[in-house]
């Protein structure tokens, strides 16, 4: 089914190198498969691959590799190659390593006689199963009934955030109920550490905040900003005014309706240059920061010659508030 929303395309280098060193027709069949990824990502005859979270597609002899984030809306595409080359195979005994892992599991309750809980975070389709919009939630219907039928008993699997999540709910105990702050800040780290791993390589038009009040992870669009930049300071310096603007957004988390301000800060330097820039976050945590580079455009800037004020002038040296004063006392002569 063709997704309803645009998924943000990111291209490693080393795919674009590929496919610069093609030559058409493959070239152009190629990049249009990649770039109709952004309309749908899993269109008819993508195939999830098995021990590796990515789907591929295949476009004549050649074969696309990407991953689909979801909670982020992007598609990631880490290889092209021949079909005979796309698919990257384990060496050695690291290709058994879970089957290994696995039947250790099994012998060591079959010689203990007791059930299993097993916290693993390598979310995988090994251990875990897929629901469709391929977010990994629960283990293995074959695992759990291979585990009963070895051993008798029964085997629970789940993620680390799983796990802290359940035993908040389940457990009453005061003792193991004091370990939750510290179980809090593993499962948060852990979430941390797997967006920010998504976002390493994207350029994004968007930031990641936390929530300070909820603790809720969640992510602001530049389409939902304004950017209504203004000036807040300038210095001369030896290459011309080095300028300071500022906009203040809001937002809101979407968990707990926390109502969240957004300052964005950058600095002009030299002249038309983007020099830095700084986003400061009232009542959340970024953890990812957006790119303003495409979100602010410089123009030449000089003291208005009624007000002083530094901004772009129109042909009689007046800023724009000013030229509208002007205006308006000129159409109450009339």
């Amino acid at each position: 089914m063709e997704s309803t929303k645009k998924y943000h395309l990111v291209i490693k280098k080393k795919v674009d190198k590929f496919l610069m060193s093609l030559s058409n027709p493959f070239y152009e069949a190629i990049k249009k498969a990649m770039l109709a990824l952004a309309d749908d990502p899993r269109p008819y005859g993508c195939k999830k691959l098995s021990g590796e979270d990515a789907y591929r597609i295949r476009v004549g002899d050649y074969r696309i590799v990407y991953s689909i984030y979801d909670d982020i809306v992007t598609v990631e595409v880490i290889r092209i190659n021949h079909r005979k080359e796309v698919y990257k195979k384990k060496k050695g005994f690291q290709k058994y390593g879970d089957l290994i892992i696995w039947k250790e599991i099994l012998r060591y309750s079959s010689v203990q006689k007791k059930p299993i809980i097993l916290i693993c975070n390598d979310k995988k389709e090994d251990w875990f199963n897929a629901d469709k919009k391929s977010e990994l939630e629960s283990p293995r219907h074959e695992l759990l009934k291979e585990f009963n039928d070895c051993v008798g008993s029964q085997i629970w699997i789940f993620t680390l955030v799983q796990f802290i999540d359940l035993l908040r709910e389940k457990c009453k105990d005061e003792t193991v109920l004091n370990l939750f702050n510290d179980l809090e800040a593993i499962k948060y780290y852990l979430l941390e550490a797997e967006l920010k791993k998504r976002y390493k390589t994207i350029l994004k038009d968007s930031m990641l905040l936390r929530c300070k009040e909820c603790g809720h992870l969640f992510e602001v669009y530049a389409d939902d900003l304004n950017f209504d930049w203004e000036m807040e300071e300038h210095d001369e310096r030896g290459m011309g005014d080095e300028c300071h603007y500022s906009s203040t957004e809001f937002c809101e988390c979407p968990n707990c309706e926390k109502d969240i301000e957004l300052t964005l800060n950058v600095w002009e330097y030299p002249p038309n240059v983007f020099n830095e820039q700084d986003i400061e976050a009232d009542d959340a945590i970024i953890i990812q920061k957006m790119d303003l580079y495409n979100h602010i455009l410089f123009c030449k800037k000089e003291p208005c010659n009624h007000c002083g004020e530094w901004a772009e002038l129109d042909e009689f040296g007046l800023c724009d508030n000013c030229r509208a004063e002007y205006e308006y006392l000129l159409s109450k002569d009339d």
